[in-house]
């Protein structure tokens, strides 16, 4: 079920409680106009959603999973590993690297297009003014930097350091969070395979891919996975 009209609060709430899920007024001051809502979610109760919500969103991912990678990585550089610049052709050379690793989750008609597709993605974020590219006069290069902090203040949020607990949308942290479920995927895949090696053991595929099956839900039961 894709979403076909403006995303206002009604639509919004109208297609959550469509996708099986409940909802809360938050309490807010007395006189605020805003009002906001709490989704209610349990990990155990609506695990079966949960995980057809996660078939459904990998199969729309794949119309987005280069936007997602670019998040992830302008993320990990800019805020995570506290990078001040990046250069448009490392996060090029990185990007071509992720899609070439996650090519059966990715759509792209013409690989020869692929460069310049993530020259355009980098600038609609500058456009939406979430970052800045500028040329280098040492090297040269283009260079980007964000150009605000909504991404930290979203992070600060998570820790419970931000008051008023609100932050401006971002679309880097938006496309982030699109990828955790296909990272964290490959991720268990990786340690599995290294523990069968390091072992030296012999396992059928099918019972691998059982096993994970069941290993990746109660990983994400145990919030050890932030989505399936």
């Amino acid at each position: 079920m894709l979403m076909n009209e403006v995303p206002t609060a009604i639509s919004v709430l109208d297609t959550v409680k469509k996708l099986g899920f409940q909802y809360t007024r938050v309490a807010t001051k007395q006189r605020s106009r805003v009002k906001d809502y709490c989704i209610d979610m349990d990990h155990k109760k609506d695990q079966k959603v949960l995980i057809g919500l996660a078939y459904y969103s990998n199969s729309l991912l794949q119309d987005v999973s280069m936007d997602a990678g670019i998040g992830k990585l302008l993320y990990y550089h800019l805020i995570a590993s506290g990078h001040s610049t990046l250069s448009v052709e490392d996060i090029r050379e990185e990007t071509l690297f992720l899609m070439n690793t996650l090519k059966n989750e990715f759509l792209l008609r013409d690989t020869r297009a692929l460069p310049d597709a993530i020259r355009h993605r980098l600038e609609m974020l500058r456009d939406e003014k979430e970052l800045t590219i500028d040329t280098d006069p040492q090297t040269g290069k283009d260079v980007l930097r964000l150009s605000h902090d909504v991404i930290k203040r979203q992070a600060l949020i998570g820790q419970g350091n931000v008051p008023d607990g609100h932050a401006t949308f971002s679309m880097i942290n938006f496309l982030k969070e699109l990828s955790h479920h296909i990272m964290d995927t490959y991720l268990v895949v990786l340690i599995a395979l290294d523990g069968i090696i390091s072992g030296n053991m012999v396992i059928k595929e099918k019972n691998l891919i059982e096993s994970l099956h069941f290993a990746i839900i109660d990983m994400y039961n145990e919030n050890l996975l932030p989505s399936l």
